[in-house]
């Protein structure tokens, strides 16, 4: 055998070995909504740490021109936004999973803007859901 395939390689240009190290006891990858939220949580239990590929407000979340869609408005309800979703999915979605879904959101929604996410909270109309019902347009502000 070549003793090259018996040498160690890393794919960094140098020993890890000779750096500092860093320990928690949770990895968070990706710094938008649902990564600080896995992080508020998971502090509760441990050390964590969160890490972005660039500066924390380089994330899909403040990018998302869609926003949330959530059953929060008057006239709306959770059967109507399920209904709207598994619709939507053409069959490929799980309606279990759906359903846990769509009726959390709104709780968590509100927990979100208690922590003073920077929503802006128009109702708006999405594409796929019934009229006249609108969603909450819950879209995070560019800093």
């Amino acid at each position: 055998m070549d003793s090259s395939f018996l040498q160690r390689r890393y794919l960094i240009g140098f020993d890890s070995r000779h750096l500092g190290h860093i320990f928690a006891d949770v990895l968070i990858i990706g710094g938008g909504a649902g990564g600080l939220r896995a992080a508020i949580e998971a502090a509760r239990y441990g050390e964590v740490i969160v890490t972005t590929k660039d500066s924390i407000s380089e994330s899909n979340t403040n990018y998302a021109q869609g926003g949330l869609a959530a059953a929060m408005a008057k006239g709306d309800s959770i059967d109507a936004h399920l209904a709207d979703t598994l619709a939507t999915g053409c069959g490929l979605n799980d309606e279990a999973v759906v359903r846990e879904v769509v009726t959390a959101a709104p709780e968590a929604i509100r927990e979100l803007a208690e922590w003073q996410l920077p929503f802006d909270l128009a109702q708006r109309q999405f594409g796929s859901f019934t009229p006249p019902a609108t969603k909450p347009a819950v879209s995070c502000r560019r800093p």
